[in-house]
């Protein structure tokens, strides 16, 4: 490289590092970490928050919420407490350049509850700041804050918030649909990013209608609305019966939850039988009637209270709001989770249960995180601002043709199957307003129905 080469590299790597000269600087962040009692995954999160690179002018403050557990589990209290202990250890030491503090529930909230509880702009403060949601199982890259402040940078108006997930899959539709699988294994495709030649392996920023939740930054406004607009459905349904639990309504409307496959929200849907729900969409259905998740069987166990990402695509559906995500070469990811045991997943080994065969905790988790070497060379190679296309759950671009040309095709395949079966549509729209058993029967004959649809 020469003497020239190297002090050009450095001056490239200080550079990124204290941001892009005419960048808006993400002096102010707040890490919200969601624990409750996996003790060796919170640590391991802790550590990548430790390990990341961050500029002289940022200020990152760390709050760790842990979750409450259910009366009379014992062991479960003492892996909570131990939880406890890691967190405050962390919080002592104040590791990052800001504050650090411990968020203990008084009561076990679930999920969804600790999402929902962790960040409420006008409560806080952060109505002018900016917050990343991490959940326990997940490690982050050593460039996630420096991704962070460029995606902010140039977020769409459109943009809801900004998902340092990796999106590696379709969520339009099963391979099978597609016809790119095998209609018993009910696989998924990977995404297609663009029809044209461009290059998929560079990096760039694309906004994607659904909500990469393993590190999450919401657009505070945005996330403020979308809680208001959850807890309507409380509001409704209390005026119909009295003391009805929040989760119980957000799940019996549709409208809450449901997305069609061409992004039509449930209410804008029209007639049923030319109505084909995204994935995301069907699974939350399917945990519903089944008590489980997903087709993969990883979410057999989960409790349909605990999600909440099908009623934020729902949401963002309504209003045409997009997540501003990355797409790295080389497999990379900015945040990369486990998939441990909890409320989501069941039948994953934790870093203590690894199975034969697996030389090293990064055989734990879905994809790579980016290095900060990583990061330097992606700027290098591929700028600050690049253009950012609108995609659809198929990773196409969302105003191509092609789009609306294979909804269409999808949907009649469905309305044959549904004729082959015989069955009935014409009250399955209709608003569930029934009281008592009459009410649930009727609500349960609707998920059915449309899940015929989707099947």
């Amino acid at each position: 490289m020469g003497v020239r080469g190297g002090i050009l590299l450095a001056l490239l790597v200080l550079s990124v590092k204290e941001g892009v000269e005419g960048r808006k600087r993400l002096g102010h962040v707040t890490v919200k970490v969601l624990a409750q009692q996996r003790v060796e995954e919170l640590s391991r999160l802790l550590e990548s928050l430790e390990g990341a690179v961050y500029p002289s002018y940022a200020v990152v403050d760390v709050e760790i919420h842990v979750d409450g557990v259910a009366d009379g589990d014992r062991e479960a209290k003492k892996r909570r407490k131990a939880a406890v202990k890691t967190a405050e250890e962390f919080a002592a030491r104040r590791p990052l350049p800001g504050a650090a503090s411990v968020v203990k529930a008084p009561t076990k909230r679930g999920v969804r509850g600790a999402w929902l509880a962790c960040s409420d702009p006008t409560v806080f403060g952060e109505e002018l700041g900016r917050v990343l949601v991490v959940e326990d199982d997940v490690v982050l890259s050593e460039a996630w804050h420096a991704f962070l402040e460029a995606a902010v940078d140039v977020e769409p108006e459109e943009s809801a918030g900004v998902s340092l997930q990796r999106q590696a899959k379709r969520l339009d539709a099963y391979a099978d649909e597609l016809g790119l699988g095998d209609n018993k294994k009910r696989t998924l495709a990977p995404l297609v990013f663009f029809d044209t030649e461009e290059d998929d392996e560079a990096f760039f920023y694309y906004s994607f209608p659904h909500v990469g939740s393993w590190a999450f930054s919401p657009r505070p406004k945005t996330w403020l609305d979308f809680k208001g607009w959850l807890a309507g459905f409380a509001l409704r349904e209390k005026k119909k019966k009295k003391g009805s639990a929040f989760e119980t309504t957000a799940e019996n409307d549709p409208a809450a939850w449901s997305v069609g496959l061409d992004l039509v929200p449930y209410a804008e849907a029209g007639d049923v039988a030319l109505y084909v729900e995204t994935l995301p969409s069907r699974w939350f259905r399917r945990a519903l009637l089944e008590g489980g998740g997903d087709d993969s069987g990883r979410w057999r166990n989960a409790d349909p209270a605990s999600t909440w990402t099908a009623h934020f695509d729902a949401y963002c559906a309504a209003r045409g709001l997009m997540v501003l995500h990355a797409h790295a070469p080389d497999g990379l990811a900015f945040a990369a989770s486990s998939r441990a045991d909890g409320e989501h997943y069941r039948g994953r080994p934790s870093s203590s249960q690894k199975k034969k065969g697996r030389p090293d905790d990064d055989a734990l988790f879905d994809s790579p995180t980016a290095t900060w070497k990583d990061w330097v060379a992606m700027v290098e190679a591929k700028g600050s601002t690049p253009k950012i296309p609108r995609l659809a759950l198929s990773g196409r671009r969302l105003d191509a043709a092609t789009d609306a040309t294979r909804a269409r095709r999808l949907r009649d395949a469905r309305t044959s199957r549904r004729s082959r079966h015989g069955r009935s549509s014409s009250s399955s729209r209709k608003d569930d307003d029934g009281q008592g058993r009459q009410g649930r029967r009727q609500g349960r004959r609707r998920l059915e129905d449309e899940a015929s649809l989707n099947a």
